[in-house]
Parts: structure tokens; sequence; C-alpha cells
């Protein structure tokens, strides 16, 4: 399948060099799939693509790279548009390739986390390597998602995540080498074919799972996976796994078959999106103090109510 031509709506961006503290939130969207003839939660039809970005557009919001993002996130100088969102798609299925051209037309480009194991055997579902080539070539970012195995279940046991669960009768060690082994083939496999210059900048986590779920039966995994991530990636994004923050974890919002315009744009202000990534967060290194006084009065009753805020971000 190749990409089909398209024509780009050329914006005028309204960039600014910036620190992280001009910018105090950035909004992420994560997608898997177009027009799915199963019509999976997780697909969502052209159409409705085109109406997003059509909304993105008219509300401002310019794509970045994961290079810019991290950059804010670690609080250092990065030119930024006015509204930087971040848009990403995962498990480099085939059917996500339209999503190209439609993204293009509103001036957006997008980061694809990949699976290398799909790459390698794409079967007529995932994208191969040329696929994921065609999608750099057209200005988007090729990031890792998982290794030869890091995004396949395994059977005949109660956790069946292959990076979240250690398998029956393996070894703390042997559990650890294996996950590490699945990433850092993954990552070689996506710099020896020209899509990543280096390890990958960010990462998703394959069905967001941190081993949490069965950390009662095994504590291992939940103790090793985020000091490992963090140790390897700049930023590790989840969907909302019990909303865990901090060792570089970082929010984004699932687009899924029911996820109306309306409810894109309201999710654009998510709280989580915000630099430190906690509700109420107003940047890094700030202080904010607001005062704000009501006065009602009525021929009978006077009532003032006056609340005061103070946050403090370090």
């Amino acid at each position: 399948m190749r990409i089909a031509s398209w024509t780009v709506v050329f914006v005028v961006c309204a960039c600014l060099l910036t620190t992280s503290a001009a910018v105090t939130s950035i909004p992420v969207l994560v997608y898997h799939q177009l027009d799915a003839l199963d019509n999976s939660f997780f697909s969502i039809p052209s159409s409705l693509l085109q109406q997003q970005m059509a909304q993105l557009r008219a509300l401002g919001y310019e794509s970045i790279t994961p290079t810019q993002y991290v950059a804010w996130v670690k609080n250092n100088p990065v030119t930024l548009p006015a509204k930087p969102i971040l848009i990403t798609w995962d498990d480099n299925i085939l059917n996500a390739m339209p999503a190209v051209g439609i993204m293009a037309a509103y001036g957006y480009t997008g980061v694809m986390f990949s699976v290398s194991g799909f790459a390698d055997f794409p079967d007529g579902w995932n994208m191969d390597w040329d696929q994921l080539a065609q999608m750099k070539a057209a200005g988007w970012s090729i990031q890792l998602h998982a290794g030869p195995n890091g995004h396949t279940n395994i059977a005949g046991q109660y956790c069946t995540s292959f990076l979240g669960c250690r398998l029956v009768g393996e070894t703390e060690e042997a559990y650890k080498t294996r996950v590490m082994n699945d990433l850092t083939a993954g990552d070689a496999a996506l710099q020896s074919r020209g899509l990543t210059s280096g390890p990958s900048e960010i990462f998703a986590l394959p069905f967001d799972d941190w081993g949490f779920s069965v950390a009662a039966q095994d504590p291992v995994p939940a103790s090793f996976l985020p000091t490992y991530f963090a140790s390897k990636f700049p930023v590790i994004f989840h969907q909302d796994w019990g909303y865990q923050v901090g060792l570089s974890r970082r929010y984004r919002f699932e687009i899924h078959s029911d996820t109306t315009v309306a409810a894109l744009v309201a999710a654009l202000n998510d709280p989580r999106f915000n630099f430190d990534g906690l509700p109420a967060s107003t940047g890094p290194t700030t202080t904010t103090t607001t005062t704000t006084t009501t006065t009602t009065t009525t021929t009978t009753t006077t009532t003032t109510t006056t609340t005061t805020t103070t946050t403090t971000t370090t």
C-alpha cells in the first residue's frame, strides 16, 4: 500500500522561542486505526478524523515533534507554536496510513509508535518497513512502541502482557533481561533502517501495562518497569492506568470510535496535559495567586464570597 498524493494546506505558524514556562500545557492525542472493517473500538471513520483535524485547525493548534515535546518537558529552551499539540498513532496498523494525507491537508504531521515485530511480519494487517519509511519521508516521526515480541500476549497464565508479566517459573533476572532485550532490539531495528537517528526520544507503553494490575500476585514487574523505562526514555506515554505521574510518565488522550469532535475539544483542556502532569498546574517555577470576589445584592439580602487560591509549583 502506498501513501496517496494529497493537497497540503500551508499554514503560517505563529511560533516563538520560549522556555517551558511560556507554554503551560501541551495536549497529546493517540489514535490507532481508520475505517476498520470490524468496527473496532479503536478505529474511527476517516470522515471523523477530517472533522477533528479541521476543528484543531480552527482552534489554532499546531503539531510539534517529539524533540520539541521532550525539550518542553525538560524545561529547556525550545521553539514552540502558540498552541502546540502532539498527535500520535500506535501499532503501525496498515489502515492508518491514509491519516498521513488527511492530517497533511490541515497542516499536521504525526508520530507513529512502531512495533518492530509487526513491521518484520506485516501479514497484510500492519505496515512493513518500507511503509514506515514513507511516513517518515512525509514528515512524520517514527518512535518505539515495542520490539519483536513486546506487543504480544502470553497465553495460558493469569497475566498475559509480554512486558508487564513474568512467565510462570521465570526468575526475576530472566524477566528483566527479556524486557530489556525486546526494547533494545526494537530500538536497534528502527535505527538500522534510518527511521530514527538514535534511541527513541519518547515511548508508548504497550497495553498501558505497568504490571500494577497483578502486583499482588507478582510485584516484580510493577517495581521494575517504571524505573527501567524512565532510565531509557525521556518520556513514557500512557493513557490512564490509575493516572501515574513521575518517572517520565505523561498522559495521552485516547481516541475511540465514540469520541465526538466535542469530546475531543473538551479533552484538550485536561489538566493532566499541564507542564508537571498534575491537575491545577500552572507551569514550572511559578507562583500564582488569584482572588475572586463575587457580590450578589437583592432588596433583602447581600451575599459576599471571597475565595483565595495559591498554587506553588517547583
